[in-house]
């Protein structure tokens, strides 16, 4: 009745987790950029979303 077979489901878990994995590193690396800048956390998300975009 559908859905998706071992391997699919194997390979979708693994791509949830690595991407789950890298946005925690992202999110602690822009903790991180913030403190180091003494600056608010959510202008260094935004100046990283910015730079992110090719915005000056």
């Amino acid at each position: 009745m559908g859905g998706w077979d071992e391997t699919q489901t194997a390979t979708f878990e693994t791509a949830w987790r690595a991407w789950r994995d890298l946005a925690r590193d992202a999110q602690a690396a822009v903790t991180e950029y913030a403190k180091e800048q003494g600056v608010p956390r959510h202008e260094a998300e935004q100046d990283v979303k910015t730079k992110a975009r090719g915005g000056a």
